[in-house]
C-alpha cells in the first residue's frame, strides 16, 4: 500500500474528503510510517535509534488501527 491508497480506503470507507473521519483520512499519516521505516532501515544518524523506531512502531499502529476501523466500517455497512 503507499500513502495515497491508504487515503483513498479511508476516504471511501467513511464517504468524505481529505482529512475527514477525525483525520484519519490523509496521506500524512502514511507517510509518516515510510519515513520511519526509511530511517530505521538506511539507520539515519538525525534521531537515536530508539526514538526511529518507536516512531515507526506508532505510525504502524495508527496506519493499522485506522485501516482495521475502516474495513470494520465498510462491513458492517454491507
Amino acid at each position: 500500500m503507499d500513502a495515497m491508497l491508504y487515503e483513498y480506503l479511508v476516504r471511501m470507507a467513511y464517504h468524505c474528503g481529505r482529512g475527514g473521519a477525525g483525520g484519519k483520512a490523509e496521506a500524512d499519516i502514511y507517510r509518516k510510517l515510510e519515513r520511519a521505516h526509511n530511517a530505521v532501515e538506511k539507520k539515519l544518524p538525525t534521531r537515536s535509534m530508539d526514538d526511529w523506531e518507536y516512531e515507526y512502531r506508532s505510525a504502524a499502529a495508527t496506519v493499522s488501527g485506522n485501516v482495521a476501523t475502516a474495513s470494520t466500517k465498510v462491513a458492517n455497512d454491507f
